[in-house]
């Protein structure tokens, strides 16, 4: 390392004065006079032995110093000169150009309109550095847009457009991959940056870092239908193009109709990370993508949200939108909707938040899902998600009707796992929080809509209403006990709660008599149970020997009765369902007796248990209190 003194400065137009100690100044002295006359302490450099000075003050002549100058300093230095005024121009002597109308046309989606020179790794790396070092291939592999020849403009005032290409066409012609780095800065991008291999599959792929989102940002001025960046893969032998990443930028759009941040066509192995953006028409238009993942970015403020498809008109090389993975990804404001994808499957969103989406109007939604599972089962899940206030049609919505489509969707899955629907106050809520359109079982299969441990809330005087429930199946499989599974749910209001629900956690209950009770000798005896020992979901109560069913289902019932001492001849059970006798259980010279059985039962059937002993005299069945006498009905199958 090279260390400059102040003996090395050289400053054009200056003045210099120096001071050495006991001829100039004496040490802990407080102020020194200058030969000189410099208007202000602005206008100077002082110095104490190389060492810049900053708690100084200037008053004509006298420099005085606090603190004063510490024992030991050698020589004093200072370097002034008389501050410049700039003058302004003068009214009317700039003028900004103009731009005639139609002058300027937007090119369609495709390939970029910008030409930039193709440039030889030569042009990059100094001359001095020898090729293939380390320091070399350090240099080649990633790129900042910023240096020569490049030159990208980190001000944003000049247009970067053709500095962007340059460096990507350097990166695409090397056939090998390449980052280029793009460094803090505000930068302007007036035309699509294109990094197509849809007819030359040996160009190298290109990635991009930024220093942060916070740090780097990008403004697409472009019209029409094009992109910030267009990257597209080979309808051929070349395959599609595959493991590029873009991380650490905001990208920012004009608003401009048919504008988005990325359009990428046949591309596959993708990886977005800590992005930001803002101002599209799409926040991101992709067809023939998959195997993509999405973490950290944030999509806001725009027109249309994330929206991926296959080729309407399929190539061999050609995908649905699956394995998309999203983490901690966030939707907010965005106009129509949120994401919209049509015929993937395997989607994940993990941790995901979507606030305030399809402010447009009633036709409005969050994440819709259409035609699913083309090419795979399990059509989406979503892990620890969050709506709130989305507005028009659902927060969610599952449509699958596979209309035209050959062959026929097959069974699908749809799950959420704690994910919030929140309804936040009187005026943003969507109509129903997951809506669907399930087209009949004999043409799209079997789709199934499982929740576990999600919540349905709403805040901020919010009045429920029986028109907008949470779940509505909409179309020709209407909701089922085979199509609908929810599990440890929170359906906060019963007006909007859906009803006939497989729950996965069964109901079950329970029962004994806490005190002992007496059993004549071979008489038919109702056992008169009044307490509940533990339950779930029971919602009906008990009354004297009866157990009233909640809701239909497939039950299993089983009933334990102890004595207090064994019982010398024939004990016997029976288990009656409305009266009629469902399950039967006897012994013979023993203090206990049981019965199981199990039926179909209907809401509001009757349960209750009747003892017969043949003892000779009265027997005593003993209370829960102090023996494990009791009856348990647990819900094995959802009517």
């Amino acid at each position: 390392m090279v260390e400059a003194t102040v003996n090395d400065l050289t400053i054009t137009n200056a003045t210099r004065e120096t001071f050495t100690v006991g001829s100039g100044f004496a040490s802990g002295a407080s102020s020194i006079t200058l030969a000189g006359t410099y208007g202000s302490v602005n206008n100077i450099l002082v110095l104490f032995d190389n060492t810049i000075q900053t708690d100084c003050a200037l008053v004509g002549q006298v420099l005085s110093f606090n603190p004063t100058v510490p024992a030991g300093v050698q020589q004093i230095v200072v370097i002034g000169g008389q501050s410049r005024t700039i003058g302004a121009p003068s009214a009317g002597t700039v003028t900004a150009p103009t731009i005639a109308p139609g002058a300027v046309t937007a090119p369609a989606i495709g390939p970029s309109a910008v030409t930039a020179p193709a440039l030889a790794a030569s042009a990059v790396v100094d001359a001095s550095v020898a090729a293939g070092t380390k320091l070399y291939n350090r240099i080649i592999n990633e790129i900042n847009v910023c240096d020569p020849p490049f030159n990208a403009d980190p001000t944003g005032v000049a247009d970067s457009s053709a500095a962007f290409q340059a460096a990507i066409n350097l990166i695409e012609a090397s056939g090998k991959a390449g980052v280029i780095y793009v460094p803090r800065g505000y930068y302007t991008v007036s035309t699509q940056l294109a990094m197509d291999r849809s007819t030359i599959s040996t160009n190298g792929t290109v990635s991009f870092r930024g220093a942060g989102s916070d740090a780097t940002r990008i403004t697409y001025t472009g019209t029409g239908n094009t992109a910030l960046f267009y990257v597209s893969g080979n309808s051929g032998a070349g395959g599609p193009t595959t493991y590029m990443k873009f991380s650490g930028m905001t990208l920012l759009g004009t608003g401009q109709v048919g504008t988005a941040p990325f359009l990428t066509l046949l591309c596959s192995f993708f990886h977005y990370e800590d992005l930001h953006i803002e101002g599209f028409d799409y926040c991101f238009y992709g067809q023939d993508i998959d195997h993509t993942l999405f973490q950290m970015v944030t999509w806001r403020f725009n027109l249309r949200g994330f929206f991926a498809q296959q080729n309407p008109t399929p190539t061999a090389n050609s995908t649905c939108p699956n394995q998309l993975t999203f983490v901690q990804c966030q939707w907010g404001v965005n106009s129509a909707y949120a994401v919209d994808l049509v015929m993937g499957a395997g989607n994940v969103f993990i941790g995901c938040q979507f606030e305030e989406n399809g402010v447009a109007g009633p036709a409005g939604f969050g994440v819709q899902l259409t035609n699913s599972s083309y090419q795979g089962g399990p059509a989406a899940a979503f892990y620890g998600c969050y709506f709130e206030s989305t507005n028009g049609i659902a927060d969610v919505i599952l449509v699958n009707i596979a209309t035209n489509l050959t062959p026929p969707i097959t069974d699908a899955t749809y799950v959420f796992s704690g994910t919030s629907f929140n309804r936040a106050n009187p005026a943003s809520f969507a109509t129903n929080s997951i809506l669907t359109n399930f087209g009949p079982q004999s043409v799209v299969g079997q789709q199934i809509l499982i929740l576990t441990g999600c919540t349905f809330k709403d805040y901020n005087a919010y009045v429920p209403s029986g028109t907008r429930p949470y779940i509505n199946f909409s179309g020709t499989q209407t909701q089922n006990k085979n199509n609908f599974i929810s599990s440890g749910c929170v359906y906060q209001n019963a007006l909007e709660a859906p009803t006939a629900v497989q729950n996965s956690n069964k109901c079950y209950v329970e029962i004994g008599k806490l005190a002992n009770q007496s059993i004549p000798n071979a008489t038919p005896t109702a056992w008169l149970i009044d307490t509940i020992a533990t339950g779930f979901s029971w919602a009906t109560s008990i009354s004297s020997n009866a157990i009233t069913i909640p809701e239909p289902g497939c039950y299993s019932i089983s009933t334990n009765l102890v004595f207090t001492g064994a019982v010398s001849g024939v004990s016997s059970l029976s288990i009656l369902k409305n009266g009629i006798a469902i399950g039967y259980g006897e012994a013979t010279g023993s203090g206990i007796v049981a019965a199981h059985c199990m039926k179909t039962m209907s809401a509001g059937d009757v349960i209750t248990v009747s003892v017969t002993q043949s003892s000779g005299s009265a027997a005593t069945v003993a209370g829960s209190a102090s023996a494990n006498s009791y009856i348990v009905l647990t819900k094995m199958i959802d009517g």
